[in-house]
């Protein structure tokens, strides 16, 4: 299941924005719960949206079922409306001259641009740091297991 990235992304790339693909993969031998946790926390480290698979036997084959989803276009959409939304608040307050727009509206620009990076940077660290703790006590675990199963 570790080859699988290239092939994640044209199923992703697929799929209009915020489309959802069940995906069953059929394996050799049944994934045990750490290799379940290691194959999801992979695909969320690669970027994709993934619900946790789950592995059954059906008809006498080991499948690993999962839910991949494309992310939402909030962002892009927001980008294309926000300079409408600018010159039209500015407008509504009274600045209509395209000179008085246009001065006003790079300070603006710039500070909500400057607010944009600094929630980004602040929210970035705090979900790095979730999704390396998932990583690291999945790891932990799948050692842990691998040690027991070795006594």
């Amino acid at each position: 299941m570790q080859d699988l990235g290239a092939d994640l992304v044209a199923m992703e790339e697929s799929l209009p924005h915020g489309g959802k693909a069940l995906l069953e993969f059929c394996t050799e031998t049944l994934p045990t719960a750490d290799e379940l946790v290691n194959f999801h926390t992979g695909l969320l480290e690669a970027g994709f949206h993934a619900s946790m698979p789950t592995a059954k036997i059906i008809s006498g084959v080991s499948t690993t079922t999962l839910v991949l989803q494309k992310g939402s276009p909030i962002w892009a959409a927001l980008i294309g409306v926000l300079p409408l939304a600018i010159v039209g608040g500015l407008i509504t307050f009274g600045i209509t001259r395209l000179e008085a727009i246009t001065e006003n509206l790079l300070p603006l620009i710039l500070a909500v641009g400057g607010i944009a990076v600094l929630l980004a940077g602040l929210l970035a660290r705090p979900a790095e740091r979730v999704a390396a703790a998932i990583a690291t006590k999945a790891r932990v675990e799948h050692e842990r297991a691998e040690l027991t199963a070795g006594r």
